[in-house]
């Protein structure tokens, strides 16, 4: 019988540490992820790696590079054929988990740890369509109520 599996998205830096964290899910799942491409060297242990471009929503040409990660992510969901999407957050991750919906798939978003009372762009966003919304800080489940706590990843 085939192993589940499961796509994650993250942005670079911290983001992609709290999902690099999740190791354990390796035993249990296959495992494929989507970051950004930077110069921040990092040894994922996913069975597969797609990068992105970074995108700075403040430039100019953002809003292209966004729109060619929503085709980009649309053609790996499609050959991936993941059961469920899973997310630690910010722009790459957003349009995973829109279109993972979209495509009938789990999604799980887990908000970023260094939030203790206040909620990022992409947990806002995830919140009203994610099958599993997890915090990390008790204090944030008076911003997410239905909210699940986990504890930190680290």
């Amino acid at each position: 019988m085939a192993r589940k599996k499961i796509l994650m998205a993250a942005s670079s830096g911290g983001h992609l540490e709290e999902a690099l964290a999740l190791k354990k899910l390796k035993e249990y799942y296959d495992t494929v992820l989507i970051t950004e491409k930077t110069e921040y060297k990092v040894n994922c242990w996913q069975d597969k790696v797609y990068l992105m471009p970074q995108v700075n929503r403040k430039e100019l040409k953002s809003l292209v590079q966004y729109v060619g990660c929503f085709f980009r992510t649309f053609y790996i969901l499609l050959k991936e054929k993941p059961d469920a999407v899973l997310s630690t957050g910010a722009m790459v991750a957003y349009p995973a988990l829109l279109l993972g919906k979209w495509m009938g798939k789990k999604i799980i978003f887990i908000e970023c740890m260094f939030n203790v009372d206040a909620p990022t762009l992409t947990g806002k966003l995830a919140y009203r369509f994610a099958d599993l919304f997890i915090v990390q800080w008790e204090e944030m489940l008076q911003v997410y109520p239905k909210a699940v706590l986990g504890g930190r990843v680290f």
